[in-house]
């Protein structure tokens, strides 16, 4: 396995093990944050009053800790399947550009090799050499091409 190969493979495993592992762990955290406050508001009452003070502040960083959690399992789910779908482009593409350089190969293969091969076409701008290009009067010679603004 080259070295771009065992990288994306490490990638894909982040993504499809790794990171969905450590999203449990983050959505686990969430579950027991919100068991956490159950009953908590009864903990916190002061003798003969309905609620403490303390209560609100603890309730407040309470509630903040469980939405990180739950946005930070969100995330990690969101960042495995970035890592799964960066791999699977760069394979795609990479497979794109392995069939396009094998069709360009076969086509150099069959490339005409002179004006007597049955397959030269004089219209080809590729076949058609400089000097004959550069005689054609509906060719832009190479002082046009860098006038124009490209």
């Amino acid at each position: 396995m080259s070295g771009v190969e065992a990288d994306l493979a490490m990638l894909w495993t982040s993504g499809y093990v790794h990171l969905p592992k450590i999203a449990v762990g983050y959505s686990d955290m969430s579950a027991n944050l919100s068991s956490a406050a159950v009953g908590a508001q009864a903990a916190f009452k002061k003798p003969g009053s309905d609620e403490s003070p303390i209560f609100q502040a603890w309730a407040a960083i309470h509630d903040l800790a469980q939405r990180i959690a739950d946005q930070s399992s969100i995330n990690t789910i969101d960042t495995g399947q970035a890592l799964i779908d960066i791999v699977n482009l760069y394979t795609e593409s990479d497979l794109l550009t392995a069939e396009q350089i094998s069709n360009i190969e076969d086509g150099i293969e069959n490339y005409p090799k002179s004006k007597d091969d049955p397959n030269y076409n004089p219209e080809s701008p590729v076949e058609t050499p400089p000097e004959e290009l550069a005689s054609k009067p509906d060719t832009p010679s190479w002082n046009d091409l860098e006038a124009q603004d490209l």
